[in-house]
């Protein structure tokens, strides 16, 4: 959800972007109960929406010696400053305590500290001669860790480096794809194709979404070690969750339209709607859940209010006003670190 800046900017990908981020308010909203078929909603949307972003994030990522700076501006100073507000917020407005600043992300901010890992290791990874493989491998194998990964983002920054090298190769491997293989290149070209096979896959998700449970959807934890066969079990499980999750990316790449909708306005805005929406979300959980009942013995009513309250939040926060402002607010910062860095090393060398 870094800021992107190409110009012209691609519709296509803020689409993308849009979809994904409206997918992602609609997952945490339904946090708020445990119906199954709220549950269903819940694993069918988290086994893709993420890797939407980081697919998007890698395709637009780039290799040379100002890339780390960028990405200390765009994606660790808006990390650092929403870990100190989330965290302020928890404690003055919801009354709750919370991990350790910073190395405990709050909520949703693990994903800028993971973006911004990827991409600070990015020319060492680059370095691979298989780097989509070699990824998908150390996905797999990071849930063997007998220790929590959950600080800094660790297990899922492991998790989807597959789909984030996809999209940073992307444009290289399908050119080789499409010389290799002119004729599947055809079939795939025919967008009504494309969209069947679009489908297909998501029947599968579903699928996956009723029969694995959220823990291993989430990609965030460790195996459990019951027996031999339990943990050769749960690898696969992980391993069809990274492939659906970035054959529906890819499929989802495909078929997007390139014109201009409500989704690119949304995607274009998508670090807004990512960083606010959680304060929405937390104060309704906090203050309308427990006092609202029909909400907690109703799926029905309940989904509605969820599909109601993720339009509302997402269109609210994805005015142009709102990324003005949290721009300044995130680049004024950055510009100030900046300026007291300088006067202090001015002085070291006075």
């Amino acid at each position: 959800m870094a800021n992107i800046t190409t110009k012209p900017r691609i519709n296509k990908f803020d689409n993308l972007k849009g979809l994904a981020i409206i997918l992602i308010v609609l997952g945490h909203m339904t946090f708020l109960t445990k119906y199954d078929s709220v549950s269903l909603i819940k694993n069918f949307v988290f086994i893709f929406h993420l890797p939407i972003f980081f697919f998007v994030a890698g395709y637009f990522s780039k290799i040379g010696p100002d890339e780390p700076m960028k990405a200390i501006k765009r994606i660790l100073i808006p990390y650092l400053l929403f870990c100190i507000i989330y965290k302020l917020f928890l404690h003055f407005i919801i009354g709750k305590s919370s991990g350790i600043l910073f190395i405990q992300p709050e909520y949703m901010l693990w994903f800028l500290i993971s973006l911004f890992t990827m991409k600070i290791f990015l020319p060492v990874l680059n370095k691979l001669r298989y780097p989509v493989i070699i990824t998908t491998i150390l996905a797999l194998l990071i849930g063997f860790a007998p220790f929590n990964l959950g600080y800094l983002g660790i297990s899922r920054t492991f998790a989807f480096l597959p789909v984030f090298m996809v999209g940073f190769k992307y444009k290289s491997y399908k050119n080789i794809f499409d010389k290799k293989y002119p004729k599947l290149k055809e079939i795939l070209n025919n967008n009504k194709i494309s969209i069947l096979l679009l489908i297909i896959s998501l029947i599968i998700c579903v699928l996956v979404a009723y029969k694995f449970p959220l823990k291993v959807i989430e990609l965030k934890h460790a195996y459990a070690f019951k027996s031999t066969i339990g943990v050769i079990i749960e690898v696969i499980k992980r391993f069809i969750v990274i492939a659906m999750g970035i054959i529906v990316t890819l499929l989802l790449n495909k078929v997007m339209t390139n014109k201009k909708s409500i989704l690119t306005q949304i995607g274009k805005n998508s670090m807004a709607v990512y960083l606010l929406h959680a304060y929405f979300i937390t104060s309704i959980k906090t203050f309308l859940m427990p006092n609202v009942p029909i909400l907690s013995t109703s799926g029905l009513i309940f989904l509605v209010f969820a599909f109601v309250s993720t339009a509302i939040i997402v269109l609210l926060l994805s005015r142009n006003v709102v990324t003005k402002y949290l721009n300044k607010f995130t680049d004024g910062t950055y510009d100030l670190i900046i300026i007291i860095f300088n006067k202090l090393r001015g002085k070291q060398n006075a």
